[in-house]
């Protein structure tokens, strides 16, 4: 009984440092597993020196099986040619489920941000933030989201008469989930511009 109770403790803590893994250790992903749309706006301004913008990136996950969700993500935002000063979402904090924003009118979409644990960072210039979501932290694991997820920049603000092409590099992460593990299995990278 002893024996028996040695080997199910030993063989529960190879299962939960993901020494021993119960699925595959990789996954091939499809081409076009990571869909990047970014959309600038000009908001209406009554400013003469300065034009202001706001900047969505919709992140898609299109990989179908269900036992291979998105776990972590990081999202980064560089404006080279203005300052991000007003809000932007999802703020830093953990989130068991989704978060969510209903854009002002005329817009009026709602927006849905990743679960897990978010931080933000963002550069002394202002001209740069960079998001991290993760679903895996301590001994709490759920995939970020479903099939996707959005990250918004409330206000960049640039010298009257310049446009906004922000620079956006986005980083996904799939983990193989099952009853008893989550671990990273592939990933996929996307940079580009609206």
């Amino acid at each position: 009984m002893l024996v028996a109770a040695a080997l199910l403790g030993s063989f529960l803590a190879t299962v939960a440092t993901d020494t021993l893994r119960l699925g595959p250790s990789s996954y091939v992903l499809p081409r076009d597993a990571l869909g990047v749309f970014v959309t600038v706006t000009r908001s209406a301004d009554g400013d003469p020196k300065t034009d202001y913008y706001s900047v969505l990136i919709r992140i898609e996950n299109r990989v179908t099986d269900p036992a291979i969700q998105p776990y972590r993500a990081d999202v980064i935002v560089r404006v080279a040619s203005g300052g991000i000063f007003g809000g932007w979402w999802p703020v830093a904090g953990d989130y068991e489920g989704p978060g969510a924003l209903t854009l002002p009118p005329p817009d009026g979409r709602t927006l849905s941000f990743p679960a897990g644990a978010i931080g933000t960072q963002r550069t002394s210039a202002f001209d740069l933030i960079h998001w991290t979501a993760s679903g895996e932290r301590g001994l709490r694991s759920q995939p970020i989201f479903g099939s996707s997820t959005n990250f918004y920049i409330e206000t960049v603000r640039v010298p009257e008469g310049n446009s906004l092409a922000p620079i956006v590099t986005v980083s996904l992460f799939w983990y193989f989930r099952n009853a008893l593990q989550a671990y990273p299995v592939a990933s996929s990278t996307i940079t580009g511009s609206p």
